[in-house]
Parts: C-alpha cells; sequence; structure tokens
C-alpha cells in the first residue's frame, strides 16, 4: 500500500470517527499553494469518492506580491484541474501597516463565509496556519502516532 493510500485511509478514518467530516459533507477547501494547502486538497480530493463529499477549493489573492500572487494561483489552477476539483478564486485588498495578517485573515473568513452561503456548502477545511500545525499533524498521523500526535 503506497504511502499516499496510507494517508488518505488514517485521515478519513479519523475525520470520521472524531465526526469532522460526515458522508455527503459539502466542504470547502482553502489553498494558498503551500505544502499544507496542497496537501489538504490532495487527500480530500481522494476521499471524496469514497465519502461521497462535495468539494470546492478556495484560493484567495492578497494581491501583495503581483507576480508571486499570479504564481500561485496559476499552480492552484493547475493542480484543481489535475485533480478534477472545482476552483474559485477571490481577490482581497486589506490595507497595508500594523495589524496587516489580522485585516487579511478577517478578510478571507468573510469570503469563506460567502462562499459556504452562495454555494451551500457546510465545512470549511483549512490546511495550514500561523505555525504549520496542520503539516505537523499530518506527519503525526501519517506516522502512526495515535491520538497522542493529533496536537501539532
Amino acid at each position: 500500500m503506497s504511502l499516499s493510500t496510507q494517508a488518505k485511509e488514517k485521515l478519513a478514518r479519523f475525520l470520521e470517527e472524531e465526526k469532522i467530516i460526515c458522508r455527503g459533507d459539502k466542504i470547502i477547501a482553502a489553498c494558498s499553494g503551500g505544502a499544507d494547502s496542497v496537501a489538504l486538497i490532495y487527500l480530500l480530493g481522494q476521499m471524496r469518492f469514497d465519502l461521497k463529499l462535495s468539494l470546492l477549493v478556495v484560493h484567495i489573492d492578497h494581491q501583495t506580491r503581483p507576480e508571486a500572487n499570479e504564481a500561485e494561483a496559476e499552480l492552484v489552477k493547475e493542480i484543481c484541474r489535475r485533480l478534477n476539483i472545482a476552483l474559485v478564486i477571490r481577490k482581497i485588498k486589506p490595507e497595508p501597516g500594523p495589524g496587516f495578517e489580522n485585516r487579511a485573515r478577517d478578510m478571507r473568513f468573510a469570503e469563506f463565509e460567502k462562499i459556504l452561503r452562495i454555494y451551500n456548502f457546510n465545512k470549511l477545511a483549512l490546511g495550514h496556519h500561523k505555525n504549520d500545525q496542520a503539516e505537523t499533524v499530518l506527519m503525526n498521523l501519517m506516522r502512526d502516532s495515535g491520538i497522542g500526535g493529533i496536537g501539532g
């Protein structure tokens, strides 16, 4: 059994046992283009068939680094094309200065909420956050660390 199949099965079991994801859920997966969120959409993309999930990827462009932002959006587009997952790209423009990260996060989550309502989805999956804990959790799950390893 391949490592990705093991990771998918282990994650699916955990998510179902903990009632984080249930059969038939409609999930928006945020994808920045970073390793954590790409791993998340890859795994959710694999699990969607077994769990009968509806999956929509959302990429938020903060318009802070034009060339890099465009490259990230193109990467996410290509990944979604290869995985045959629908993609929505939204642009936000937080004001620069002190508190930028908080304003950007608030604007991102406002967009996620709008998209949840517009498409009638019921869950939001995030594969990245400030301390990269999601990557640690996924690595711990793949290492058979048990419930104690769920924390990052």
